[in-house]
């Protein structure tokens, strides 16, 4: 496939503090000409918000503008599911400051319990682009030279999971959003009880959620590290602060009735706050197949449970007790923000940070044979109905049903995403040009990637560059669904499955971002 050309802003005497070699990466002189200047801003998203939902905590967006030299870049970090009116909102904050549209990184935190536009119909929110514009404009008036003191923390598998895993030989790879029960004695998230919900459900019965006699262990491997970097000004005091944990942020979406609230981000936020002071941003890493690891107890909803043929994960439990997810929610936030606290604690300040950008629009494959119209895809998922109706009336065993549920997913899923995400003209060419863009400062490099990224994408970059502190980013500047690895495709399930990507569309985007990291690192 024919790689699109990167976009790599003028740093102009900022190109003389490029680093010598990875290997001699460290302080360097800079002049004050230079020097990283920082400034932040916040924006209340409740003006913003048309909707009868009320609140429970504020939702929130964080606006960050670094210069260095000749490069200015803006970050923003929204509290809502996707980044809303991509293109829009870089476009706009590029004209107030003056800098191209790929200078400007707007970055969704996840949250589950934001303005969805499925629930609550498109026009939900408004105003957002030049409110934005405001507020990166109020960042830029208030930016100073800073330093910077960025540090990591490896909290292992203590606040978080991998929501797929084998889940027996009838049903193979599955994913589970949330249920799991844990055992006395054992932090191991078990999903049996999920297993038999899927296993009675999948045969047209009620969904049994009970925990088995036998476990059913989700303990694959998780996104490890809370990384943090602040950004201080020559007072000593915090001009704002970058918090990253990965993790979906939908904790407070369990909760019924439902209401508006900012999950653990917003927990994290606070406390950072608290107790460093300065506007703190949180980013979510790629945490598509990650989830937070909750201790939590959880019942059905009969009133939500889907009829067959949907065969996806279960998503009709709500917590026992409201205020039991709200103290889980609390936990969550409280321990990502303590070892974000305790990474900058370990770490000096550093002036010599140069900003560094390289960013642009590249082409990601999409599957040739996604379904063409609203009606081919109707008519395939009626077809594969009825032959799982079949199947489950004659008994067949559930691995042969595990085919049928898959095809089922893709269908629906992918060809609901397809319909929404692909132009006529995007079907012939066979790709979606989409936004990468990798941000330097010093040895901490911000990878910025469309759609919700995997767990296997962050841990393949952390190995091709071991001598950077890498922060990978999903749902950035745009979101067209999962993009799951080769490895995830090829287990089938819901991610797998749930894709208007090809199958090595992870690789080319992994592939991409790669040469921009090599081009802020040259």
């Amino acid at each position: 496939m024919k790689r699109r050309d990167f976009i790599r802003t003028p740093v102009g005497a900022a190109a003389a503090l490029a680093l010598p070699s990875r290997a001699r990466a460290g302080r360097v002189h800079v002049s004050e000409q230079s020097r990283l200047r920082a400034g932040f801003a916040r924006l209340d998203l409740q003006p913003h918000i048309s909707s009868k939902t009320p609140f429970r905590t504020p939702l929130e967006a964080i606006c960050a503008v670094l210069a260095s030299g000749e490069t200015t870049v803006c970050l923003v970090s929204v509290d809502l599911i996707s980044p809303p009116q991509g293109e829009a909102i870089r476009a706009r904050i590029g004209i107030r400051l003056g800098i191209p549209p790929e200078n400007v990184q707007v970055h969704a935190t996840h949250v589950h319990s934001a303005p969805w536009a499925a629930r609550e119909g498109a026009q939900v929110l408004s105003g957002l682009p030049e409110a934005l514009a405001a507020a990166a404009a109020r960042a830029a008036s208030r930016a100073v030279p800073v330093a910077v003191r960025a540090g990591q923390r490896d909290v292992g598998q203590t606040l978080s999971l991998c929501r797929r895993g084998d889940a027996g030989p009838d049903l193979g790879v599955q994913t589970f959003w949330y249920g799991y029960t844990f055992r006395d004695g054992d932090d191991r998230p078990d999903a049996s009880a999920l297993v038999n919900e899927m296993r009675s459900r999948w045969r047209g019965q009620a969904p049994e959620y009970r925990a088995g006699e036998h476990p059913v262990w989700f303990d694959g491997p998780v996104d490890p590290l809370v990384q943090a970097l602040e950004l201080v000004g020559d007072d000593g005091a915090a001009v704002g602060c970058l918090v990253r944990f990965s993790a979906h942020p939908h904790m407070a979406d369990h909760c019924n009735p439902w209401r508006y609230d900012a999950d653990f981000p917003g927990v994290v936020r606070r406390e950072v706050e608290r107790r460093r002071g300065g506007p703190v941003m949180f980013l979510n890493g790629a945490c598509g197949d990650v989830v937070p690891k909750e201790h939590l107890r959880y019942v059905v909803d009969p009133e939500r449970v889907e009829p067959l043929p949907y065969a996806g994960p279960c998503w009709w439990l709500q917590p026992a007790e409201e205020a039991e997810q709200l103290a889980e929610i609390e936990r969550i936030g409280q321990a990502v923000a303590g070892a974000a606290l305790a990474a900058l604690e370990a770490q000096d300040l550093d002036t010599g940070r140069p900003l560094r950008l390289a960013a642009g629009a590249f082409a990601c494959p999409v599957d040739p044979h996604l379904p063409r119209s609203p009606r081919e895809a109707e008519l395939l998922q009626g077809a594969l109905a009825v032959e799982y109706e079949a199947a489950r009336r004659q008994g067949s065993p559930l691995r042969e049903m595990r085919g049928l549920a898959n095809r089922l997913n893709w269908c629906r899923w992918a060809g609901e995403l397809g319909f929404e995400h692909l132009s006529d003209a995007e079907r012939a060419v066979g790709e979606k040009r989409l936004p990468l863009a990798a941000v330097a400062l010093g040895r901490t490099v911000l990878a910025f990637m469309h759609s919700e990224v995997m767990l296997g994408t962050t841990l393949a970059l952390r190995r091709r560059f071991p001598e950077l502190d890498v922060w990978t980013m999903g749902l950035t500047n745009a979101d067209a669904g999962y993009l799951p690895t080769r490895e995830m495709v090829d287990e089938g399930g819901y991610e797998g499955r749930s894709t208007i990507f090809s199958a090595d569309a992870e690789d080319v985007v992994r592939g991409d971002v790669t040469t921009l990291i090599e081009r802020v690192f040259p």
